[in-house]
């Protein structure tokens, strides 16, 4: 089975692979679950600061499955501030 099949299925917990391969991810993300609350909660105490760059930043999108439109939204916006002097670098 293809590695696309198989991230598909555990997406959807489709047939016993795509249910057992979820099922193994749990922990990883009750454990990403707790760092993002633990960082979270020491920001929001100001016990940590966010970093300065010294330049403008635009942030695309967000956290999510592929699909949103995020890619040729940055394509264009790298353009038109090329067009207009800027340096632009994308990460």
């Amino acid at each position: 089975m293809r590695a696309g099949g198989i991230a598909r299925r555990a997406w959807s917990r489709e047939g016993a692979i795509g249910t057992a391969v979820a099922s193994a991810l749990v922990p990883a993300a009750a454990a990403y679950s707790a760092g993002v609350r633990v960082r979270n909660f020491l920001y929001d105490r100001g016990w940590r600061r966010g970093a300065r760059v010294g330049v403008p930043v635009v942030s695309v999108g967000n956290l999510t499955v592929g699909g949103t439109g995020k890619t040729p939204v940055v394509v264009w916006l790298a353009e038109e501030l090329e067009e207009r002097g800027y340096s632009i670098g994308v990460l």
